[in-house]
Protein backbone atom coordinates (compact mmCIF):
# COMPACT_ATOMS: atom_id res chain seq x y z
CA UNK A 1 0.00 0.00 0.00
CA UNK A 2 2.84 2.13 0.93
CA UNK A 3 4.71 1.81 -2.64
CA UNK A 4 1.05 2.48 -4.27
CA UNK A 5 1.09 5.75 -2.30
CA UNK A 6 4.21 6.65 -3.46
CA UNK A 7 3.77 5.83 -6.86
CA UNK A 8 0.71 7.57 -6.84
CA UNK A 9 2.75 11.09 -5.53
CA UNK A 10 5.64 10.49 -7.81
CA UNK A 11 2.57 10.45 -10.97
CA UNK A 12 0.72 13.46 -9.50
CA UNK A 13 4.66 15.58 -9.26
CA UNK A 14 5.58 14.11 -12.25
CA UNK A 15 2.40 15.39 -13.95
CA UNK A 16 3.12 18.94 -12.81
CA UNK A 17 6.48 19.02 -13.64
CA UNK A 18 5.74 18.04 -17.18
CA UNK A 19 2.57 20.65 -17.48
CA UNK A 20 5.41 23.37 -16.07
CA UNK A 21 8.34 22.05 -19.21
CA UNK A 22 5.64 21.73 -21.81
CA UNK A 23 3.14 24.48 -21.36
CA UNK A 24 5.46 26.65 -19.11
CA UNK A 25 2.43 27.42 -17.00
CA UNK A 26 0.51 25.42 -14.10
CA UNK A 27 -3.17 25.28 -15.46
CA UNK A 28 -6.02 22.43 -14.28
CA UNK A 29 -6.19 21.66 -18.02
CA UNK A 30 -2.41 21.02 -18.70
CA UNK A 31 -2.38 19.03 -14.96
CA UNK A 32 -5.40 16.67 -16.66
CA UNK A 33 -3.68 16.66 -19.97
CA UNK A 34 -0.36 15.11 -18.41
CA UNK A 35 -2.33 12.83 -15.74
CA UNK A 36 -4.03 11.76 -18.35
CA UNK A 37 -0.79 10.98 -20.75
CA UNK A 38 1.05 9.15 -17.54
CA UNK A 39 -2.27 6.90 -16.51
CA UNK A 40 -2.71 6.01 -19.95
CA UNK A 41 1.30 4.73 -20.48
CA UNK A 42 1.26 2.80 -17.29
CA UNK A 43 -2.16 1.03 -18.28
CA UNK A 44 -0.85 0.26 -21.46
CA UNK A 45 2.29 -1.03 -20.35
CA UNK A 46 0.59 -3.05 -17.18
CA UNK A 47 -1.58 -4.57 -19.67
CA UNK A 48 1.62 -5.40 -22.14
CA UNK A 49 3.37 -6.97 -19.53
CA UNK A 50 0.11 -8.95 -18.79
CA UNK A 51 -0.20 -10.34 -21.92
CA UNK A 52 2.95 -11.29 -21.96
CA UNK A 53 3.36 -13.06 -18.70
CA UNK A 54 0.43 -15.22 -19.90
CA UNK A 55 2.27 -16.57 -23.13
CA UNK A 56 -0.01 -15.05 -25.42
CA UNK A 57 3.50 -14.46 -27.64
CA UNK A 58 5.55 -17.55 -26.14
CA UNK A 59 5.09 -19.50 -30.11
CA UNK A 60 6.16 -16.55 -31.96
CA UNK A 61 9.10 -15.80 -29.44
CA UNK A 62 10.35 -19.55 -29.41
CA UNK A 63 10.09 -19.57 -33.65
CA UNK A 64 12.31 -16.59 -33.92
CA UNK A 65 15.07 -17.35 -31.33
CA UNK A 66 14.65 -21.04 -33.22
CA UNK A 67 15.30 -19.34 -36.93
CA UNK A 68 17.83 -17.47 -35.79
CA UNK A 69 19.21 -19.68 -33.50
CA UNK A 70 19.81 -22.50 -36.74
CA UNK A 71 20.78 -19.49 -39.07
CA UNK A 72 23.59 -19.09 -36.21
CA UNK A 73 25.09 -22.72 -35.29
CA UNK A 74 27.50 -23.63 -36.58
CA UNK A 75 28.21 -27.79 -37.97
CA UNK A 76 28.42 -29.89 -34.60
CA UNK A 77 27.17 -27.85 -31.91
CA UNK A 78 24.22 -29.25 -29.60
CA UNK A 79 21.25 -27.57 -30.10
CA UNK A 80 20.68 -25.38 -26.37
CA UNK A 81 17.15 -25.37 -24.83
CA UNK A 82 15.04 -21.96 -25.49
CA UNK A 83 13.12 -20.32 -22.81
CA UNK A 84 9.76 -19.55 -23.09
CA UNK A 85 8.84 -15.18 -23.13
CA UNK A 86 6.58 -15.53 -20.50
CA UNK A 87 9.31 -16.78 -18.25
CA UNK A 88 11.98 -14.63 -18.99
CA UNK A 89 9.50 -11.56 -18.51
CA UNK A 90 8.89 -11.24 -14.43
CA UNK A 91 7.84 -7.90 -14.19
CA UNK A 92 4.55 -6.99 -11.90
CA UNK A 93 1.88 -5.56 -13.95
CA UNK A 94 -0.24 -5.33 -10.68
CA UNK A 95 1.45 -2.44 -9.02
CA UNK A 96 2.05 -0.45 -12.76
CA UNK A 97 -1.96 -0.75 -13.14
CA UNK A 98 -2.89 0.34 -10.03
CA UNK A 99 -1.35 3.21 -10.25
CA UNK A 100 -1.97 4.21 -13.66
CA UNK A 101 -5.82 3.51 -12.49
CA UNK A 102 -5.62 5.69 -9.83
CA UNK A 103 -4.16 8.89 -11.24
CA UNK A 104 -7.12 7.99 -13.99
CA UNK A 105 -10.04 8.40 -11.25
CA UNK A 106 -7.71 11.71 -10.40
CA UNK A 107 -7.67 12.83 -13.97
CA UNK A 108 -11.89 12.28 -13.92
CA UNK A 109 -12.16 13.82 -11.31
CA UNK A 110 -9.68 16.97 -12.34
CA UNK A 111 -11.99 16.81 -15.43
CA UNK A 112 -15.21 16.86 -13.74
CA UNK A 113 -13.85 20.13 -11.55
CA UNK A 114 -12.79 21.60 -14.80
CA UNK A 115 -16.33 21.24 -16.17
CA UNK A 116 -18.63 22.04 -13.39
Amino acid sequence: MKKILIGTGFGIVLSILLSLIFHQNLSLLNFINMTFYISGGLILLALVTFVVQRGFFDVVFYSFRRVFQIQNQHVGEEKEDIPKLSDIISLSSSFTLVVGLILFCIMLLSLAVYYL
